[in-house]
């Protein structure tokens, strides 16, 4: 096998951050030479402070963004975990976060070990917003590594997990032999120096130096720098090293600056406008792997993107000539993104980027709004959309024949749904769109409106559709799933469904705002209640949470057992106990608060889910995927 092949394969499959890596046996904990500066100013970086030293307002905007907090030391002020040495177990062993010295530590599982443990001392984190992630160091002659340590911490849930378990991963499934195994505590083990770099810093260089390649073994060596940890002023204004000296020298000379180096955002085309964001927010592949594993990214905000990379989309093959299915899990049947880190994808399919001047710049800033989204206040209203569709913002109601104020009368739940997958949570959709309910049923992936209508099927909505918008929309002839149409299309979609049509909408069952009445919900509980025993552990997650979530909403007193089971745990005594003991008490506790379900819904008049909707579940294994974020 060539080494411009192997480069390339190697980096693809890390872009979908769920690479494993085979290391040599015996790592040993090392001097962090992570706790002094890596730093580089090739190619004219400057380094946001001296940004700062003019920009001041901006400065300080970027300071309270999750962006600047991508990459971090591990410092006390940096990590967000509980190191707090008590045992987080997971398939049946265990890690244990701990503090020693005032720097973090992990207790972790090794094979590789004569004691079979090692201690990992925590030199990076990664990630500030809805989870951060823990890399040692590991140092084996002229290269120095980042490696991903099994523990991540969950900080809106505040909770350790396990990496493998917020990946869409079944318990079982290896994720490189594709056979049935026990669970491996290493099985998401990644590389930072050939993976999180790339997106999580500023001028990242991995500065690979060797490479050798011979099973069992891969080899790598690195001496990697970044020209700033996090994303920085750089990162989309280009180096600022020329602009600083020009302006410092004008200062000092009183001469008018000639300064044609920094790059403005908003003064982009739609095209390079998107391409900047879409650099890290868009997956792809490069053109010349080993240049940039060599050297890092040539990219440079303004330049085109697509000259350097080539961004992965549902027919984009893993290697030249190769058959499906390459990256084509990742994407709905009918070519729309369904993860995230794919929202320059979606994006460049919408008729507002391809017809319209939409680029990310209309809706999001770096330096205004609240950091959770980069959002200002006007922009998570319909005003999004209506600053260019005035005619329908002078009466939003008469467009969507939907309750102002409702969830059903905003923009974004029928043009942007929650139908995109990342790490435990279901976020919406970039490619702004009309649904289209036979697209939809047939292509497999979630549809606007029974989102909302869980009760109703795609039928009924191609019905409503066009008697309220007159237009010809028209039912599918048969599902993906080849679940009966004749059913609710969000019960057959979690019963039925491939991994991630099941994620979105267990994840919309939680939702107060659904259009389903909370003594309606019968069916929706006995839904989810099958989905606490889901082979993804991922799924099991989302189904805790949102069964968590109309318990809040209308109380039947069960969530304490709920609370306190651990929804990794993918043993098939754990999940079959919890779901028998919620099968129990739903039947005991919810006829009294609960209206009887309807015989379409596939439960029993005593809420017990009937032998058909159990009977659904077996077309889930026709979809088997395994999937990163």
């Amino acid at each position: 096998m060539s080494r411009a092949l192997v480069i390339a394969l190697v980096l693809m499959v890390a872009a979908v951050a769920s690479s494993t890596w085979l290391m040599g046996p015996g790592r040993r904990p090392q001097e962090t030479t992570w706790s002094a500066p890596r730093i580089h100013r090739d190619g004219g970086y400057a380094g946001s402070e001296r940004c700062g030293d003019c920009h001041a307002d901006q400065h300080s905007s970027w300071v309270r963004t999750f962006h600047r907090t991508m990459t971090q030391r591990a410092t006390a002020q940096a990590v967000q975990g509980a190191f707090d040495g008590k045992r987080v177990t997971y398939a049946g062993d265990h890690a244990r976060p701990y503090q020693e010295d005032g720097q973090f530590w992990m207790d972790v599982p090794d094979a590789s070990a004569q004691s079979g443990r090692r201690m990992a001392r925590v030199a990076m984190t990664v990630g500030s917003h809805r989870y951060q992630q823990y890399f040692e160091e590991v140092v084996e002659g002229s290269s120095t590594t980042l490696l991903r340590l099994p523990l991540l911490w969950h900080i809106e849930a505040r909770t350790w997990l396990h990496v493998g378990t917020v990946f869409l991963f079944p318990d079982l499934l290896d994720s490189e032999t594709l056979e049935w195994n026990a669970p491996a505590w290493d099985r998401h083990q990644d590389r930072w120096n050939s993976n999180c770099i790339f997106c999580h810093n500023t001028g990242p260089n991995p500065g690979e130096h060797e490479f050798t390649y011979g099973p069992p073994d891969r080899q790598r060596a690195f001496d990697s720098r970044v020209a700033e940890l996090g994303i920085s002023c750089e990162a989309c204004h280009g180096p600022g090293e020329a602009h600083a000296l020009a302006y410092e020298r004008a200062a000092a000379g009183g001469a008018a600056p000639v300064d044609p180096q920094i790059v403005h955002p908003h003064e982009l085309d739609k095209a390079r406008s998107l391409e900047l964001c879409g650099q890290c927010h868009g997956q792809r592949m490069p053109r010349d792997p080993a240049a940039l594993l060599s050297r890092g990214p040539d990219y440079r905000p303004g330049h085109t993107l697509t000259d350097t990379v080539a961004p992965l989309f549902h027919d984009t093959p893993l290697l030249p000539g190769q058959q499906p299915p390459g990256f084509q899990p990742r994407f709905w049947n009918d070519g729309t993104p369904r993860l995230t880190a794919y929202e320059y994808q979606g994006v460049t399919r919408s008729p507002c980027f391809v017809r319209g001047e939409m680029s990310c710049m209309s809706c999001h800033s770096m330096h205004e709004g609240n950091p959770d989204g980069m959002l200002t206040a006007s922009m998570r209203t319909d005003r999004a959309c209506t600053q260019c569709h005035e005619e329908i913002g002078a009466d939003v109601a008469a467009h969507t024949h939907h309750p102002e104020g409702s969830s059903g009368s905003r923009c974004v739940e029928c043009h942007m749904p929650r139908i995109v997958y990342g790490v435990l949570g279901v976020r919406r959709s970039h490619q702004v769109e009309v649904p289209h309910p036979r697209r939809d049923g047939e292509a497999g992936r979630p549809h606007a409106c029974t989102l909302c209508h869980l009760d109703q099927t795609l039928e009924w909505s191609a019905r409503s559709m066009n008697a309220l918008w007159g237009q010809n929309f028209e039912a599918p002839r048969q599902r993906a799933d080849r679940a009966p149409l004749d059913l609710a299309d969000g019960l057959a979609s979690v019963l039925a469904g491939d991994p991630l049509q099941r994620a979105a909408y267990v994840t919309a069952m939680g939702r107060s705002d659904a259009a389903v009445h909370p003594r309606d919900k019968g069916f929706v509980r006995g839904a989810l209640n099958l989905t606490i025993g889901d082979p993804y552990p991922a799924l099991r997650w989302l189904a805790r949470e949102s069964l968590l979530s109309l318990e809040t909403e209308h109380p039947l007193g069960y969530s304490d057992a709920l609370r306190a089971w651990d929804s990794t745990d993918g043993s098939a005594a754990s999940r079959g106990t919890m779901v028998d003991i919620l099968r129990r008490e739903l039947s005991t506790l919810g006829p009294a608060k609960l209206n009887p379900p309807r015989p379409d819904q596939l439960m029993n008049p005593d809420l017990t889910e009937s032998a058909g909707m159990r009977a659904l579940t077996g077309l889930q294994s026709a979809s088997v995927i395994s999937i990163g974020e």
